[in-house]
């Protein structure tokens, strides 16, 4: 790190204690405008310049950037990626879901590679690349299925949406090739088997309106040895038709009558990852 560039001095050091002091350690370019009283744009826009190459701050995106801790150099640092992918949606219509949410829940057994963030109206492009993070945004193209999910704290004092872990589990069901594949699935079901609250999570299932997702619901819960009497109410709602195991395998392997499923990820071998 060349610390010669990374000295703060004169309005540098005024503007990122002001932005401390507001917790705006990610701030929009008004905020700059506004703190140096300069309705010359591109003063503003040169001062911005001069900070991201003395690499204080980071460009996230048009008019969007983040201050870089003194300590850490700039190819080391990126900014917590809930609370960017909040920013960069810029609205409230959006929650963390999918992988990214298992994670928020500390359910993953494998390090996210996407943020994955779900949004009622569609983002274009669908996909961004910030530095080496890739952030994905997936379009809810019913907005009856746009629901459960909350405020939460991720990083010191900021909060974003994510999806609650009852919905997190109803989307990474119905998708499970945006969650690692069933084993993953299966595995952080595992892990949140006692912190579930099941007459939640079948409401949330009845609401959703997805067969796929009564299908593999019912058996996972069967084959992972989980006890809870909406298995029942889960047979009752499943089809008569045949849904895929798993979204990210292809489309073979035996059919499970007994769930509708075709189980393109044998029992035996979900069973035999779980622990590995």
């Amino acid at each position: 790190m060349d610390k010669k560039k990374k000295v703060v001095t004169g309005k540098a050091a005024k503007l990122l204690s002001y932005l401390e002091g507001s917790d705006k350690e990610i701030f929009v370019y008004n905020d700059v405008a506004k703190f140096l009283q300069e309705p010359s744009q591109p003063r503003v826009s040169g001062f911005l310049q001069e900070l991201i190459e003395r690499e204080l701050v980071m460009r996230l995106k048009g008019g969007l950037y983040a201050v870089i801790p003194y300590n850490i150099p700039a190819n080391q640092f990126f900014p917590n990626w809930h609370v960017v992918a909040k920013h960069l949606v810029g609205n409230d219509n959006y929650y963390i879901g999918y992988y990214s949410a298992l994670s928020i829940y500390e359910l993953t057994t494998q390090p996210a590679l996407t943020e994955q963030v779900v949004v009622k109206d569609r983002v274009k492009p669908s996909s961004k690349t910030i530095g080496k993070v890739n952030f994905q945004f997936i379009h809810k193209s019913n907005p009856k299925r746009f629901f459960g999910f909350k405020d939460k704290l991720v990083d010191k004092y900021y909060r974003v949406n994510s999806s609650d872990l009852e919905m997190t589990f109803i989307d990474c069901l119905e998708r499970p090739e945006l969650c690692g594949g069933i084993v993953e699935v299966a595995k952080a079901l595992l892990l949140a088997r006692e912190k579930l609250d099941y007459n939640k999570l079948l409401k949330y299932a009845i609401q959703y309106d997805r067969q796929v997702v009564f299908k593999r619901l019912g058996f996972l819960l069967e084959l992972l040895e989980i006890e809870t009497p909406i298995i029942e109410d889960l047979l009752k709602l499943r089809s008569l038709s045949y849904a895929l195991l798993d979204t990210s395998l292809p489309k073979e392997g035996k059919m499970q009558s007994r769930w509708r499923i075709q189980a393109n990820e044998g029992a035996d071998s979900i069973k035999q990852q779980l622990y590995t």
